[in-house]
């Protein structure tokens, strides 16, 4: 399970910095992600990697974090579904009209997100208590 959340954590981070380095792959990745097909499949990813993230962060470097990022992913793959497409799109929109710099602005998010995946799961785990 350990590996499966580094494999998270180092693909959210690869996204974001490609979507830093080049805004229009980030663009390209949410317009493909507004259907209502992909929406569902965004909205069961989500909820999985909350799981995950609750399954590695007992042994993991900092639990509270994973613990916290868990919910916040779980509530926001259950709500993704609510938003349905038109909102969606809508919101893609308004992201876009606001200029390129708002999109790595939401890469580097994402980048700085995947490596605090990373180093929460880490490979040193954190001391026994005992």
């Amino acid at each position: 399970m350990r590996w499966l959340a580094l494999l998270v954590g180092a693909i959210v981070a690869l996204v974001g910095l490609a979507g830093t380095v080049s805004p229009g792959f980030l663009v390209g990745l949410f317009r493909n992600s507004v259907t209502p097909p992909a929406l569902y499949g965004v909205a069961v990813i989500r909820i999985l990697m909350g799981l995950l993230f609750f399954a590695v962060a007992r042994g993991s470097r900092h639990p509270a974090i994973l613990r916290t990022l868990g919910i916040i992913v779980i509530a926001a793959g259950v709500g993704t579904p609510a938003l349905g497409p038109e909102r969606a799109r809508a919101v893609l929109r308004w992201g876009l009209s606001l200029g390129p710099h708002v999109v790595q602005i939401v890469g580097a998010f994402w980048l700085v997100l995947g490596v605090v995946i990373l180093s929460a799961v880490g490979f040193g785990r954190r001391a026994s208590a005992g």
